[in-house]
């Protein structure tokens, strides 16, 4: 029997597959035009009496379809008097109705966006394309909204007691702190104040997961790579970075290769600029928005208002005052060039000052 009349013979037969997949069936995904005919009856039966229909009752209503010729009516009935006992593997069943739901989906809307494109199909436009496919890729019968309390509760305690494939620190406190090591697939935030070590803490922890074997992705967002490379350098050759800097390339090179010898792992150090690589190269100077001063100079430019600027931003104007107007209560002003990755340190609220 084929998968179409396999589908309308447990639609009338098997109630467990027909609650299962009945919201799910259109009579579009069937491809001939009496099998067509018989979903329509089965389902109209369905919809209004919410039970499955019995042989009798899909007769009685191609009799009563006036749409149904003389030579199909034979043809639809055969249909039907073929249909008995349902398929027992309910699973197997669902599996199946499920795959040839979703291909014939797919195919419907691959043939509506030719239509599309063809300029046959005049009531949808061309951005119309994606969205069809989206949804006949997304065809599923999971009917899950979530977790269930009380009827997952099995799978819940099972949760419970699994046991997770942790990702070990090489620092003992740190294991101990998060039972065991970082679980798989998790996101995990270290949290400190300025200067107290953040980045100290996931250079050393980036180095430890490389020498596991481990693939590594480090994303900066302030130091540059290789800066951050640097650290990692001193970490697993265990020499301090002024020793590092010191280092002959010979001695360089015989070092990392003995460091991390048998070692598997990747590691790539990813820098995100503020601006593109391309407008990166053309800004030879940057304002840090560091400013040094002496108490001095504060009491003496305490009592001085500083005058508003109207600035305009990307999408609005808005008041700001300047610091630069302040200098001239300043007994002498200069301006320190450095390296952008020794220098940049945001303050960010009044406990990082």
């Amino acid at each position: 029997m084929a998968i179409e009349n396999t589908i309308l013979n447990n639609l009338m037969y098997n109630e467990r597959y027909m609650r299962k997949v009945f919201p799910f069936l259109k009579e579009d995904y069937f491809t001939d035009s009496n099998t067509k005919i018989v979903f329509k009856h089965i389902s109209e039966f369905i919809n209004a009496y919410n039970t499955l229909p019995t042989k009798d009752a899909i007769e009685i209503a191609f009799h009563n379809d006036k749409t149904i010729a003389e030579d199909n009516f034979s043809e639809v009935m055969g249909i039907v008097n073929t249909f008995g006992e349902p398929d027992p593997n309910l699973d197997w069943l669902v599996n199946e109705t499920e795959k040839y739901c979703k291909d014939r989906a797919v195919y419907n809307a691959i043939v509506s966006s030719i239509g599309i494109l063809d300029g046959r199909d005049k009531v949808h436009a061309k951005d119309a394309i994606p969205t069809l496919l989206q949804e006949a890729l997304g065809t599923c019968f999971d009917t899950s909204v979530g977790h269930d309390y009380f009827d997952d509760a099995m799978a819940r305690y099972e949760f419970y007691n699994k046991v997770e494939d942790k990702l070990a620190f090489d620092l003992q406190y740190f294991n101990t702190i998060t039972n065991g090591g970082l679980p798989r697939k998790t996101l995990n935030i270290c949290l400190a104040g300025t200067g107290v070590g953040k980045s100290l803490f996931m250079c050393h922890h980036a180095a430890a997961c490389l020498m596991q074997n481990k693939n590594v992705l480090y994303i900066t967002l302030e130091m540059a790579e290789e800066r951050i490379a640097e650290r990692i350098d001193a970490n697993i050759m265990d020499i301090t970075m002024d020793e590092l800097q010191d280092l002959p390339l010979e001695m360089y090179e015989k070092r990392l290769l003995s460091s991390t010898r048998g070692v598997s792992g990747k590691l790539i150090v990813k820098e995100y600029f503020e601006v593109g690589e391309e407008e990166k190269n053309d800004w030879q100077w940057g304002n840090t928005g560091l400013f040094s001063a002496s108490l001095s100079f504060f009491e003496r430019a305490a009592s001085y208002q500083l005058p508003w600027h109207l600035v305009q931003k990307e999408h609005h104007y808005q008041f700001e005052t300047f610091i630069f107007d302040a200098f001239s209560k300043a007994e002498r002003v200069a301006v320190v060039a450095s390296e952008r990755e020794r220098s940049f340190f945001p303050i960010k609220s009044l406990q990082d000052l």
